[in-house]
């Protein structure tokens, strides 16, 4: 008959699932990385069910607004798809807090266009500089990586999807109440929280 071999655990009075603690300073950092990144995912919580609205407020019509809304949706997917990785190796080669700084300031500029823009043409100018420039959940997600050691990844990867669950419970809701005061007040709130991210 073979031995059952018992496991060892002499000399780990912790248990063999704790973790080390992190350094406060790394901590610190990722924490305000994760909080960086919730402002930028409630903020797309935020908006994401106002934009067709606005555009059918631009169009008038809902038929033309279903056709411009499909098109600033693709325009967006495109410039994204083309920018998100020059950003990502922009970050690699001169840190990820330059480049989330560029990102953050675009993305607050965009907000402003969307609650000021007078037709049309202005808000397609926005969806193209939000695409851009959406590349913060990436860099972020990213930096959380750098400073996190192999032992704590993966519970702040969980973290980011908690956020995600978390803002777009949040998000849609705030955005509906604010749109019933007015159209552009959460994109104004927007802009206000991408700024935030900026300071």
């Amino acid at each position: 008959m073979r031995e059952r071999v018992q496991p060892n655990n002499e000399g780990d009075e912790d248990g063999p699932n704790e973790l080390p603690e992190l350094d406060a300073e790394i901590k610190k950092s990722i924490y305000l990385n994760l909080l960086s990144l919730s402002f930028y995912i409630l903020n797309l919580a935020l908006l994401t069910p106002l934009w067709p609205e606005l555009v059918k407020h631009f169009t008038h019509d809902l038929g033309s607004a279903s056709s411009y809304w499909g098109l600033c949706v693709a325009i967006n997917g495109f410039v994204s798809f083309i920018c998100t990785p020059i950003l990502g190796s922009m970050s690699d080669a001169i840190g990820r807090k330059p480049v989330l700084l560029i990102g953050y300031t675009g993305l607050t500029i965009d907000a402003i266009i969307s609650s000021v823009a007078p037709n049309m043409a202005w808000f397609l100018v926005g969806r193209i500089i939000s695409g851009s420039l959406s590349a913060p959940i990436c860099i972020s997600s990213a930096s959380i990586c750098d400073l996190a050691p192999p032992t704590h990844k993966a519970k702040y990867l969980a973290l980011i999807g908690v956020s995600v669950g978390i803002c777009f419970i949040i998000g849609p809701v705030s955005g509906g109440l604010l749109a019933s005061i007015n159209l552009r007040l959460p994109f104004m709130v927007a802009a206000c929280l991408h700024a935030l991210n900026i300071v």
